[in-house]
């Protein structure tokens, strides 16, 4: 279904317009009124903007995002004669009904590069134009959230690789002291690489398992395993497994926060299950587990290319990475509910809490067909692994988790099923 915007014009209360898109959310599913800029001040928010925006240091700027243009323009007033700025806006439909009443730009401007298009190809060349300039030179990308929310559906690609380049840079941003410490120490220690477990797991059935709030329903299944399943487990769920007396096999943390991770593990310092870890991880707690340890790098990382993943942002992206590394075949994900399920943050033992379901809040489709409350970061990581599933066709995955987000891709089937069908075929 084509999707209509309609642009209301407004004049603030200092004398300009301001503007208002209304149009039908498909994350929301339904009409949403949503606003390009300041109803108040659209000058000084563009100030602010491109205050946070700009550093002298960089020397080629991307911008995605024109809308009325307040903050463009402000950004191009602190471009110094050697800066560039690429601006994209895919939401053609948008800017057409806001010629004529957008501030001027001097677009013949030779250090200014706009893009006006929506197909997706155009898209994706212009983007990719910007990133062969790059080359030795210091870059920015950086986005105007008003903009991003009303991409059209068409360009989802794009709109899904922004996101995720956003999430990620914010996470960095945010810890970037603790990730540059803990890489620095996890340096010294010489731990053993990952890569070292790569293509030794071919034709392995390998179980991820998450702390989603469907792990309740089929944690206890992980008990009659033999050992051709390999149990994967997400620090989180790690001693829930345990306490359930489920046998687990490996686990990941890759958070950079001592005392989230420090929960994970407390009690159970001693153990020898194997723990990978990525190399941003809390140094802290991989330093207090006293299990066989082993160390991935992130894509960013200058070293030990061969232990490199694709991280994904979550634990559970960087175990799929791991385990698609690994050679695994089938892959089957449990307590991967990528929303809300019930309205619950997570499994029982995994320090759930209900959550208060509000009518902003992003749905999801469901394996069930109903729509499920989701977080922007949730739906980023449902994303991701429905792409890297795309990429690895030869590969069975399958979504036992009997709840959460559909997941493009997968099987969907419960986890009783896949057990008896998988020992069916081992039989033969």
């Amino acid at each position: 279904m084509e999707q209509c915007y309609e642009v209301e014009l407004g004049t603030s209360k200092t004398g300009v317009h301001y503007a208002r898109v209304n149009y039908y959310n498909i994350d929301l599913q339904r009409k949403v009124q949503h606003y390009l800029c300041s109803r108040v001040n659209p000058k000084v928010e563009g100030e602010r903007w491109a205050e946070a925006v700009y550093d002298a240091s960089i020397e080629l700027f991307f911008v995605y995002g024109l809308g009325m243009g307040y903050h463009i323009r402000e950004l191009i007033g602190k471009l110094t004669s050697s800066q560039q700025l690429y601006i994209l806006e895919t939401n053609v439909e948008v800017q057409r009904q806001l010629d004529g009443v957008k501030p001027m730009l001097d677009l013949e401007d030779s250090r200014i590069h706009l893009c006006c298009t929506d197909n997706l190809q155009q898209a994706a060349k212009f983007f990719q134009t910007y990133l062969e300039c790059i080359e030795e030179k210091t870059f920015g990308i950086d986005f105007y959230s008003p903009l991003l929310k009303i991409m059209p559906q068409v360009m989802q690609p794009l709109k899904d690789l922004l996101e995720d380049y956003q999430l990620t840079k914010r996470s960095v941003d945010k810890f970037k002291d603790q990730i540059s410490h803990n890489m620095s120490l996890h340096k010294e220690k010489e731990y053993p690489n990952v890569a070292q477990f790569f293509g030794k797991f071919q034709g392995k059935s390998l179980i991820i398992v998450s702390g989603g709030p469907s792990l309740d329903k089929n944690i206890d299944e992980l008990k009659v395993l033999d050992d051709s399943f390999f149990v994967f487990s997400t620090g989180r769920s790690v001693k829930a497994l345990l306490n359930h007396g489920s046998r687990v096999d490996m686990f990941c943390i890759i958070d950079a926060q001592d005392a989230a991770t420090y929960k994970q593990i407390q009690g159970i310092e001693e153990e020898t299950i194997p723990l990978v870890f990525l190399n941003t991880a809390s140094f802290y707690t991989v330093n207090k587990y006293q299990g066989p340890k082993y160390i991935a790098y992130n894509k960013e990382s200058e070293e030990n290319q061969e232990g490199r993943i694709d991280s994904g942002g979550s634990v559970a992206t960087a175990m799929l990475d791991l385990a698609i590394k690994f050679g695994a075949n089938p892959i089957i994900l449990i307590g991967q509910d990528l929303a809300y399920t019930n309205g619950m943050s997570h499994s029982k033992d995994a320090r759930s809490q209900q959550i208060n379901v509000l009518p902003n809040m992003i749905r999801v489709k469901g394996v069930d067909g109903q729509y499920l409350v989701t977080t922007p970061a949730l739906l980023s990581y449902k994303k991701w692994i429905e792409r890297k599933i795309r990429k690895y066709p030869d590969i069975k995955f399958i979504n036992a988790t009997e709840g959460g987000a559909f997941i493009e891709g997968c099987e969907h089937k419960t986890l009783k099923e896949v057990i008896r069908e998988l020992e069916s075929i081992k039989g033969e």
